[in-house]
């Protein structure tokens, strides 16, 4: 009997843990499921909190549960070090856990790239994060500035305006147009014209050079800005795990995968999600939901494949890429913003196609009737989309 370890329960973990089930690997073999949450969370979902659209409730499922109704055991604890040669990894707690096929779907953590302060800053990034903005605004706090004018950081700036009213959110981009790598300047228009008429404060092309106590940030030409609080939305990069002996790596820490998803560099290791870094005609494939959940099915076809004792065989093809236009976002007020490569049309109809696809993945991660048919006819239609448009 082997073991596979699947450390993180994000999308990519959960999908790689149904894909194990799914092909009757946790029937024959060990499966373990290691994150120090008890929780998965839909990240998309968040900005949602903000303005009380859904609870947490609606965003979150028991990783011991899923863990059980898939066949695996779940550890609470955080994966510090792996030992690729012993093919051993060491936890938090000081425990050791030996695998056969190692799935890293880790996830990423916020990036503050230097900047002075920048950690006093609320990051928009996990459930616990969230948690901490919603608690300074139930303690009052009326004028936000939000650092970043990418996905996150436009969707965060649409709740809150759309909580706090006009004038009281400050959003600030280093470019100078909102969701710069969307690489749509139609959507980034539509973006800012919404926004801007709603009495949301736009600042772009200047950067932040320093937070100041988490309230006020100043800006790289000198201007000062001053607020309740400070939310920073603006990067993220790899888990902190290392790895010996150290795979290829490439950016803020991204574990470079071939076309099988395993990692360049090392022996039965996997990666999937956020943490994983796939390349494809000189672009790379999206940290978004949709992919991850991708990319973890794709990495547990071929752990099964070689735990039969054949060769990884499933190619993954990103749907996602950082070369296209492609997403699905909410700017608050109930409207959002679709975009697939040329064709960029906004209003309410993204925003409730938005919400219908979360409300699905959650029945499929609850375990509940219709979810896994719903997540399965999403995926074939993004796919079916994806051949007709090239």
């Amino acid at each position: 009997m082997a073991r596979i370890v699947v450390v993180g329960g994000g999308f990519a973990g959960y999908s790689a843990l149904k894909t194990l089930h799914k092909r009757g690997v946790t029937e024959r073999h060990e499966v373990v499921l290691v994150d120090p949450s008890t929780h998965f969370v839909y990240l998309p979902s968040l900005p949602y909190l903000l303005t009380r659209k859904k609870s947490i409730d609606d965003i979150t499922a028991s990783l011991g549960d899923i863990a059980r109704r898939l066949g695996a055991t779940h550890v609470r604890d955080a994966v510090t070090h792996v030992d690729a040669e012993s093919r051993r990894l060491h936890l938090e707690s000081g425990e050791a856990l030996s695998y056969d096929k190692l799935i890293i779907c880790a996830g990423a953590q916020p990036e503050y790239y230097g900047v002075p302060g920048a950690e006093t800053a609320l990051p928009a990034w996990r459930l616990p994060h969230y948690l901490r903005i919603m608690d300074r605004l139930e303690r009052g706090a009326g004028r936000i500035i939000v650092v970043g004018g990418g996905l996150t950081g436009v969707e965060v700036a649409g709740e809150l305006l759309e909580r706090l009213g006009p004038g009281n959110v400050t959003i600030i981009e280093r470019m100078d147009h909102l969701l710069p790598f969307l690489n749509s300047r139609k959507a980034s228009e539509i973006a800012w014209k919404f926004l801007h008429g709603k009495g949301l404060e736009i600042v772009l092309g200047a950067g932040v050079s320093s937070v100041e106590d988490g309230r006020g940030v100043v800006l790289d030409d000198g201007r000062r800005l001053e607020g309740d609080a400070v939310i920073w939305t603006v990067g993220i990069r790899a888990s902190s795990i290392s790895i010996e002996p150290e795979p290829q790596r490439k950016g803020r820490g991204w574990l470079e995968v071939d076309d099988y998803l395993r990692v360049q560099g090392v022996k039965d290791i996997y990666a999937a999600g956020d943490a994983s870094l796939f390349s494809v005609d000189g672009a790379y494939a999206c940290k978004m939901a949709e992919e991850a959940l991708l990319q973890g099915r794709t990495a547990a076809v071929n752990v099964a494949l070689e735990i039969a004792g054949a060769k990884p065989a499933e190619r993954h093809t990103p749907l996602f890429r950082t070369d296209r236009s492609r997403t699905l976002l909410s700017i608050g007020f109930n409207k959002g913003i679709a975009v697939w490569d040329s064709i960029v049309f906004s209003g309410g109809l993204p925003y409730t196609a938005k919400m219908l696809i979360e409300s699905a993945v959650m029945r499929d991660v609850k375990g509940r009737m219709l979810g896994d048919l719903l997540t399965g006819m999403e995926v074939a239609f993004i796919k079916t989309l994806n051949l007709l448009t090239g």
